[in-house]
């Protein structure tokens, strides 16, 4: 089912879908690389539109290909906000401006919920918009908020973002096993083990010089800052 598309992804392979759409919309994107940025754009509109038209059959091609064409869209638009985020002086403002944009247009039913794995984009443009806003939005008030912490929390939160890849790939079978063997447990119980228990997974993956094929990551046998280690072999070499 999972290799098959992403509406036959039952537990717990629920979330196998999402990595090879994404990987097939990378794909998609180098292939297109050498066009002109508004070619790129124009393709991945039309790729949305078909999303709106016909996207509960491109999300049951094998291995959510289809899904790539209006997913497109995403990741331009990720691309787009990290060259407009220089020209932010304000970044918490603004995303605060952007959260209070996005909610309002969801609490009145203007953004209805998107489910890209059974090929549903929500309402037309609006919804999209919205899911990208949300997603700038909490980079920027992150980013000003982290500000005002101490560096060993932006390090920790970065190490944890580290294995966030682990944590996507292995949290349905925490809430698999739970609901199969344990179905006793309290719904904020498994949801606290479903986030818990696959990211200490995923930061000891990183430990381990099986972390590239793991977790996506480089493999770093010590969690030492490597500013900090770059700074000791400049001393070493004066």
């Amino acid at each position: 089912g999972p290799f098959y598309d992403g509406t036959h992804s039952a537990m717990p392979y629920t979330t196998f879908w999402f990595v090879s759409a994404l990987f097939f919309t990378v794909i998609l994107l180098r292939c297109l690389q050498r066009l002109p940025l508004l070619v790129r754009w124009a393709i991945a509109i039309a790729g949305l539109s078909l999303g709106y038209l016909v996207g509960s059959s491109l999300a049951q091609t094998p291995l959510s290909i289809g899904s790539a064409l209006p997913c497109l869209c995403f990741v331009l638009s990720g691309m787009l906000a990290a060259r407009l985020r220089p020209r932010i002086r304000r970044p918490g403002i603004v995303g605060i401006a952007l959260l209070v944009i996005a909610v309002a247009l969801i609490a009145s039913g203007l953004a209805s919920p998107l489910d890209i794995k059974v090929g549903n984009y929500g309402t037309p443009v609006i919804s999209v918009l919205v899911a990208v806003s949300i997603s700038f939005a909490l980079v920027l008030v992150m980013e000003a908020l982290f500000r005002y912490l101490p560096g060993q929390v932006g390090h920790a939160a970065t190490r944890l973002a580290t294995a966030g890849f682990a944590v996507v790939l292995s949290h349905p079978l925490i809430l698999w096993l739970m609901l199969k063997f344990f179905p006793a447990v309290p719904d904020w119980g498994v949801f606290a083990l479903a986030v818990v228990v696959p990211w200490i997974v995923g930061l000891i993956f990183l430990r381990t010089p099986a972390s590239p094929w793991l977790t996506g990551s480089a493999y770093h046998p010590s969690p030492r800052d490597p500013d900090r280690g770059s700074s000791r072999a400049v001393r070493r070499e004066q």
